[in-house]
């Protein structure tokens, strides 16, 4: 059986005598598993993610990989088991930004360094926030709506699910841009946001699209804009911010990205990227990634992931300052 991260392998590869096609060569008994680290709960875009890509690389590499679900404060469990893993392949992290960008300017205590802990592997997928209204707000675009919102200021609110999180920052820099004056409003989660606003009760709010674009496609909410850089194939009838000509200061996309324990070889890394890429781009993963409102990214080597991920981090820390959040 052809075990690409086998311990000859690896041993090869530290001493940088292995090429990618001697991990398709070397041959081994008793191969380890390969565990996919989710440091969120099972059935979000991270987890489904990471099953469709464990599967795939288990069929092209014949070594078995699965999905070890590590939820628990806000994914620091998760990252912190992978950053103690040895080095060697047989463990690696699937997760969105937030526990990587985010999280950092939040909690001064963030036991890790995302960009020194960590090996970037390669981006797997992005998603965008979409800007919805109750289904009686009187404006049914983006433009009519600001305009409404300047000429009756203090009288809307928004809802968030926390300071910091992605539904917060996106309002507050779309306020500072527009100049606008609504009320923050702050829920436990988005469902329980979603089911206000159906009610009437809340006005406006940035929610991911796996919850709001169904409901605006069953006309439950209006959707008036995504946050993403341009329009979302996703959502091809919602323009973007900028389209509409208001210039936030940072567009806020949702990514999700595989990552390795800081001094895996490099031969592993750069296999495991050619691997990903190939499976991100396979029809079959794009259309069932699409159920999950989750567009696939393209191919992109190891390094431009490092160099996205520690301007991401760089983004990250002027957004919350612009939101006014601070770390504690």
């Amino acid at each position: 059986m052809t075990m690409p991260f086998s311990r000859r392998s690896v041993l090869a590869a530290g001493v940088g005598v292995l090429g990618a096609p001697a991990l398709v060569r070397a041959q081994t008994t008793g191969a380890r598993q390969t565990r996919i680290v989710v440091p969120f709960p099972p059935g979000n875009a991270s987890d489904v993610a990471a099953r469709l890509i464990s599967t795939r690389l288990s069929e092209k590499l014949g070594q078995s990989f699965y999905v070890e679900n590590k939820p628990g404060a806000s994914g620091v469990i998760g990252i912190k088991e992978v950053i103690a893993a040895a080095p060697d392949g047989h463990t690696l992290l699937l997760t969105s930004l937030s526990p990587l960008v985010i999280l950092p300017h939040l909690r001064k205590d963030t036991p890790y360094d995302p960009l020194k802990d960590l090996d970037p592997v390669a981006l797997v997928g992005w998603t965008g926030m979409a800007l919805v209204a109750t289904p009686d707000f009187p404006a049914s675009t983006l433009k009519d709506a600001v305009e409404h919102i300047r000429a009756n200021p203090g009288k809307y609110n928004y809802g968030h699910v926390g300071p910091g999180s992605l539904s917060h920052v996106s309002m507050v820099l779309l306020m500072r841009a527009a100049k606008l004056d609504v009320t923050a409003v702050s829920y436990r989660g988005s469902g329980e946001a979603m089911t206000e606003m159906m009610a009437g009760r809340l006005h406006l709010m940035f929610d991911g699209m796996t919850s709001s674009l169904p409901q605006v496609a069953g006309g439950k909410v209006k959707g008036l804009a995504v946050n993403s850089p341009t329009r979302s194939t996703l959502a091809p009838d919602l323009p973007s911010l900028r389209e509409v000509g208001i210039p936030v200061e940072h567009d806020v996309t949702g990514w999700t990205g595989l990552l390795a324990p800081r001094g895996t070889p490099a031969a592993i890394i750069d296999r495991l990227n050619a691997e990903v890429n190939a499976i991100i781009q396979e029809k079959e993963f794009q259309e069932k990634s699409r159920i999950l409102f989750l567009e696939a990214w393209k191919p992109e080597s190891p390094a431009a992931f490092s160099a996205y991920m520690a301007r991401e981090l760089a983004k990250w820390g002027q957004a919350l300052e612009a939101a006014g959040v601070k770390s504690q």
